[in-house]
């Protein structure tokens, strides 16, 4: 007995010796750090040998072994690769990588993280597949990728992921069939799969959904899903947010449970959907009715598809928005431009402050406005844009239609303000003037982002409306340049297309701000 409690006592401290140091964590950490671009190490100053790890920037240690157990490195602009290391940091239970610009693959290693539950590497440049080592992971709770390039098909041991509750693979390239395995992640309470290229019909397990009573949020938008909408969905007594708008689903809308309230339900963008109820302002079905061949009614049918299709994105219903600015409060008041009136709002769904511009559609140009904009930023991201999380395509309280844009919120104005503080009103004008380092700081914002849009995105881009009060300004004063209401493709200029349709008449821009070449040409060189 004294034998074997003495090669206990020996175990157990050749276990706190060895088994908590943190040596493998600072190998991994160091690592990480190699990879990332030069010009973005010095937001890792911390992480050297001579601190310790646990007072590194961004990481967080448990209170007993001093392991790290949460890194969070989301927004911080790196770029770089993950290195496969990461799936060293074995204690890890939260990883937030996300609106970075970090490329490559996700790491084959990551599903080592037998303790992860949280991981967000949404907003990046990652490509490749979702590695299937990942639903190793059988502890996670939150698990999102939205907003990269992946692509591939989702593998049927996500169904591993039984303790999954939120889920999101939005605006990726992933495709395929839509795995039985989802019926098994019974505690889902958001599902987000919107702007791939998922396609079939939905799998027979659809029926099995049953076993989901939490879900919430159900989002299948912007896809190629096909076959009839499965009335089951309008069983889920806690569902708030069903869209399946931009797919290829034919027959009749269900009447029955949540398909009943169309603020919870949308189905917008589709030619051969009827039925349903009247507020989704679709077709009555008529049995054995066909779809009309005459010349006039394909050019209506192309021009609305067309249309649809630049809006390639989620959304929001005109009563969630309503009640997020307190019914559109003047209280909530930003500002107004020359298309229409931007409010804060707070999204509960969300836990977040956003700002919605809402359309003024009496004003010539405005849906043509709308358009534009959905479609200049639908596939560009850059730091120095105010990002677009969402749009809302809906009809109001009076049945008339309603057109709003949700941005992220910047909590300093516009640039404009701060050069002009005489013209704002006292409670929002600045409480100083900005310094020449930070005036130069912003055009630097400003030239950074404009280089992209004309050089680096896949379409070149102009702005054209480039002024003050388009540069919005965050929390630390870092410029992000807005309103592309009145941009165009370039590369688009000179093909009969529906962009030739969106441009209005008269002068592109603000006079004063617009180049003075398009006065005359009303050409953007």
């Amino acid at each position: 007995m004294r034998l074997f409690l003495l090669f206990s006592f020996s175990a157990l401290l050749l276990h706190e010796a060895y088994g908590f140091t943190d040596e493998p964590d600072r190998k991994a950490l160091l690592d990480i750090k190699s990879q990332v671009s030069e010009e973005n190490q010095d937001v890792l100053s911390s992480w050297n040998n001579s601190s310790p790890l646990c007072n590194w920037k961004g990481v967080t240690c448990g209170l007993k072994h001093k392991r790290v157990t949460r890194l969070d490195l989301g927004g911080w602009q790196l770029s770089g690769m993950i290195p496969p290391s990461i799936g060293n940091l074995s204690f890890l239970i939260s990883l937030d990588l996300s609106e970075n610009s970090i490329g490559g693959t996700i790491p084959y290693e990551v599903g080592n993280l037998f303790r992860l539950k949280y991981l967000n590497m949404s907003s990046n440049f990652l490509g490749g597949e979702i590695p299937v080592n990942l639903f190793n992971c059988s502890r996670l709770l939150g698990l999102d990728l939205s907003d990269n390039h992946l692509g591939g098909g989702l593998p049927a041991s996500l169904g591993n992921l039984t303790s999954l509750m939120r889920v999101r693979f939005s605006h990726n390239n992933l495709e395929g069939n839509i795995p039985d395995d989802l019926a098994k992640l019974t505690q889902l309470v958001r599902l987000v799969l919107g702007s791939n290229k998922f396609s079939g019909g939905f799998p027979l397990s659809i029926y099995n959904f049953s076993l989901l009573e939490y879900l919430n949020i159900l989002d299948f938008s912007n896809n190629d899903f096909s076959g009839s909408i499965p009335g089951y969905f309008g069983n889920f007594s806690l569902l708030e947010y069903l869209n399946l708008s931009i797919n290829n689903f034919v027959g009749e809308v269900p009447t029955e449970g949540k398909f009943r309230n169309a603020t919870v339900v949308l189905v917008f963008g589709y030619q051969y959907l009827c039925g349903g109820i009247k507020e989704l302002k679709l077709n009555q079905c008529i049995v054995q009715a066909q779809p009309s061949h005459s010349s006039s009614s394909n050019k209506v049918a192309i021009e609305l598809s067309i249309g649809i299709a630049l809006l390639l994105m989620v959304l929001m219903a005109y009563a969630y928005l309503r009640n997020a600015t307190d019914g559109f409060s003047s209280s909530n008041l930003i500002g107004s431009g020359s298309f229409g009136t931007v409010f804060k709002a707070f999204l509960p769904t969300e836990n977040k402050v956003v700002a919605v511009k809402v359309l003024n559609l009496q004003r010539r140009g405005a849906m043509k406005s709308f358009m534009t904009e959905c479609e200049a930023l639908k596939d560009i991201r850059h730091r120095n844009l105010v990002k677009l999380l969402t749009a809302c395509s809906s009809t109001d309280l009076q049945g008339n239609y309603f057109r709003a844009l949700i941005y992220e919120l910047m909590p300093n104005g516009s640039l404009d303000m701060w050069l002009h503080p005489e013209e704002v009103e006292e409670i929002r004008r600045p409480s100083r003037t900005l310094t020449l380092f930070e005036r130069l700081n912003i055009a630097t914002d400003v030239i950074s982002v404009l280089e992209y849009i004309h050089v680096y995105c896949h379409e070149p881009i102009a702005h054209c409306d480039l002024k003050p009060s388009n540069v919005l300004l965050d929390k630390d004063l870092t410029g992000h340049v807005s309103d592309f209401g009145i941009a165009r493709l370039l590369m688009k200029l000179d093909q009969e297309s529906f962009f030739n349709h969106l441009s209005s008449a008269g002068v592109r821009g603000t006079i004063g701000y617009a180049a003075p070449g398009k006065t005359l040409s009303r050409i953007s060189t």
